[in-house]
């Protein structure tokens, strides 16, 4: 395990243009809407937009304005921000530039602290233990279409399959979560909106089968007040994950870690529009286990979603797994972002 680690970044948006001009932070939040103050619009810009080198697309862009220069501040370094990483996937190639240092050591796993616009600072930590350990506001379940929990066991997915290999309800983040909310958990997932039936005739589920969330989507439901999940969480992100299955071609596989990055992103997006906001989410890490991506892969995907600006209000990004080669390939690849 790597030592502790405190990771702080600072982002300044040196120019804001709309139709050639440049304009001040209160137009900026007038022109959209935004409820907030004009410091917390140029943020909130920056979390819901994605990079690409032609310039950033998302919610505000690039229709409405273009961001002729970002640069980021972190330590007294100075670099333009290039292209971003959902538009520019590629496994190990982080295109978030700063400077970092290692700050401080922790016993348990490591801590890093990603600091963006004026000031908010977001805090990730990395732990080897139990999901259903601590207390958040909202915890990331790696669901199935269904959002109903595991239908049957598990098999391990492209292999053979031997007896011990199987995953059962009980070895499962989904068949966990679904046990400890209890039956009104269950209830609330069938009360979301269902999906039209699926025509691909490699969707892991049938067309006989209920789904409520399409893979790389994301969905959140409030945690019954008498479930034993209560004591955990006020809602459950339900993500769900594409599956690593035999031998893909180079754009299978693209595709489908884009796929993986994306039900982060999803996740991070409901959460920030939640009733209460969630400023703390626990997870695990999404594909590694049932899902079978490999876990450096699944590692990536994890952190290039975090570095990826869609994490709305969150202060604690909590990632904790019972697995120590996915806490160690977790720590590795954050450890990376320190080397850019």
């Amino acid at each position: 395990m790597d030592e502790g680690l405190c990771l702080r970044l600072e982002a300044h948006k040196k120019l804001l243009k709309t139709n050639g001009r440049a304009v001040t932070p209160d137009e900026f939040s007038q022109r959209f809407g935004l409820r907030t103050s004009p410091a917390a619009a140029i943020e909130r810009a920056h979390y819901f937009m994605e990079w690409t080198p032609e310039g950033p697309r998302g919610q505000f862009a690039p229709e409405h304005f273009t961001v002729s220069e970002v640069q980021i501040s972190a330590l007294g370094y100075m670099k333009k921000m290039e292209a971003g990483i959902l538009a520019n996937h590629k496994p190990g190639e982080y295109r978030w530039y700063g400077a970092m240092q290692r700050e401080e050591q922790d016993e348990q796993g490591s801590i890093f602290r990603l600091r963006v616009d004026q000031g908010a600072n977001l805090e990730v930590q990395v732990r080897l233990g139990d999901l259903l350990e601590g207390s958040y506001d909202a915890i990331l379940n790696s669901a199935n279409e269904t959002l109903e929990g595991p239908l049957f066991p598990y098999f391990p997915i492209g292999a053979e399959c031997e007896s011990g290999d199987v995953y059962y309800q009980e070895d499962v983040v989904d068949g966990r979560i679904h046990c400890a909310g209890g039956p009104t958990l269950s209830r609330l997932c069938r009360k979301l909106p269902e999906l039209p039936p699926s025509d691909d005739p490699e969707a892991p589920f049938p067309s006989a089968y209920t789904q409520r969330c399409e893979i790389g989507g994301a969905r959140l439901t409030e945690v019954p007040g008498e479930s034993e999940l209560a004591a955990h969480c006020r809602y459950v992100v339900h993500a769900v994950a594409p599956i690593w299955a035999g031998d893909l071609d180079p754009y299978e596989q693209e595709r489908r870690l884009r796929l993986l990055t994306k039900a982060y992103v999803s996740a991070f997006q409901v959460s920030a529009a939640a009733a209460c906001p969630v400023q703390s989410l626990c997870s695990s890490l999404l594909g590694a286990g049932a899902k079978q991506f490999p876990v450096d892969l699944a590692a990536r995907c994890a952190v290039e979603a975090v570095l990826s600006g869609s994490l709305g209000p969150l202060e604690r990004l909590v990632f904790i797994d019972k697995r120590p080669q996915c806490v160690e390939h977790l720590a590795k690849e954050f450890s990376k972002v320190l080397e850019t």
